[in-house]
């Protein structure tokens, strides 16, 4: 499989939420594909400006082929991934 049809998905930022955290994700994860490469939203889950950073640090080892953008949008955490 190439490297750049890999997408995050909700699992894969479940078990990196949980490697930065060290807990889960008790909110719902939403892939939402309408947006250019793709976005996850993390409904009710208002993260920090710190942990954004290290949330994103996080994904973008995991996916390196990918530009990753975190960033909040009302009450949700958004994660927002294009190709490089």
């Amino acid at each position: 499989m190439i490297m750049k049809e890999i997408k995050p998905t909700a699992r894969d930022l479940r078990v990196a939420y949980a490697a930065v955290f060290a807990g889960p994700i008790h909110s719902s994860i939403y892939n939402d594909l309408r947006v250019n490469g793709g976005r996850l939203k993390i409904s009710g889950l208002k993260l920090e400006n710190g942990d954004m950073k290290v949330l994103r640090k996080r994904l973008e080892l995991m996916f390196p082929v990918h530009k990753i953008d975190v960033y909040r949008h009302f009450s949700s955490t958004c994660i927002h991934y294009t190709n490089k």
